[in-house]
């Protein structure tokens, strides 16, 4: 899992996470970058072999267990040398945008720099909805690992049961406690305001 999460993630989250450092470079460098990905993807998934790894450094044959850690290795540094080189490389076709189209870029990283603040009485609600139906799953979901301390196990065991559904069952019970009353009483003053 950890192997196809390298080698699909990575070429996605190298151009994402770098647009944000590596702002002069052409439009085309985030699909070129997934394009290339793409392909050091397909190298080490269905090209390159254990064998050719240790003919290459004059290893012995690799255990299957070494083979598929080596394997997670090379698709990792692969993305990083070559995906990553390839979006850094862009930058040197930079040319300068058009004014509308520079207005848009700047427009994008002021509104990525803006902190989003909803302060709105509709949004307050909507946090403590959200609030108290995570906190009474969690606290039920507590009580459940808790339940599990009735199956046969040494008394060690049942406490370890009973700490971990303890402490679960706490978080939900802080998340229902942390829901703010104070939000419906201001509605309500708002509607009989009006």
């Amino acid at each position: 899992m950890m192997y196809v999460g390298a080698l699909i993630g990575f070429p996605m989250t190298i151009p994402a996470f770098l647009g944000f450092f590596i702002k002069k470079t052409p439009d085309w460098a985030g699909w070129g970058t997934l394009v290339v990905g793409g392909i050091v993807s397909y190298i080490v998934g269905f090209v390159i072999n254990a064998d050719m790894v240790s003919h290459a450094f004059g290893l012995e044959e690799l255990t299957k267990r070494e083979w598929s850690d080596v394997k997670v290795a090379i698709g990792l540094i692969g993305h990083i040398t070559l995906t990553g080189g390839f979006f850094i490389a862009s930058t040197l076709f930079y040319k300068p945008l058009r004014a509308e189209r520079q207005a848009d870029v700047d427009k994008f990283f002021n509104n990525l720099s803006t902190p989003l603040v909803s302060e709105s009485t509709a949004q307050k609600k909507l946090d403590n909805k959200q609030r108290q139906m995570l906190g009474k799953l969690i606290a039920v979901a507590g009580v459940g690992v808790m339940l599990m301390a009735l199956l046969p196990n040494p008394m060690w065991g049942r406490m370890v049961f009973i700490l971990c559904g303890a402490i679960v069952g706490g978080v939900g019970m802080l998340l229902v406690k942390a829901v703010d009353g104070t939000v419906e009483d201001l509605e309500e003053t708002v509607a009989t305001e009006q």
